[in-house]
């Protein structure tokens, strides 16, 4: 996984281990996952549009076909591993 650099993937730095725990640090994404942000949208009444989720398949479908390609998989594919990350205007602002 550290091999791996990809805009759509998460950036792996180290891996840690002792006799109990491994340990995985990884690039800082503030944004929370899939599911909850999916969840605010709904209960703030905003929209989530069909352009929305293509924008979001397409960057899992790049971000799947590199791993493949360097014979990797993701073996627990779901919302709540699916990390975001909002685009932040000049000031700053998400």
């Amino acid at each position: 996984m550290e091999a791996l650099e990809h805009p759509h993937i998460v950036r792996v730095y180290e891996l840690l281990e002792d006799n109990q725990n491994i340990y995985v640090v990884l690039e800082l994404i503030e944004g929370g996952n899939l599911l909850e942000t999916i969840t605010k949208i709904q209960s703030q009444k905003l929209s989530f549009t069909e352009r929305d989720a293509a924008n979001i398949i397409y960057q899992v479908m790049l971000a799947l076909n590199y791993m493949h390609t360097r014979r990797t998989m993701h073996r627990d594919l779901k919302l709540e591993n699916l990390l975001v990350e909002f685009e932040k205007d000049e000031a700053g602002q998400t």
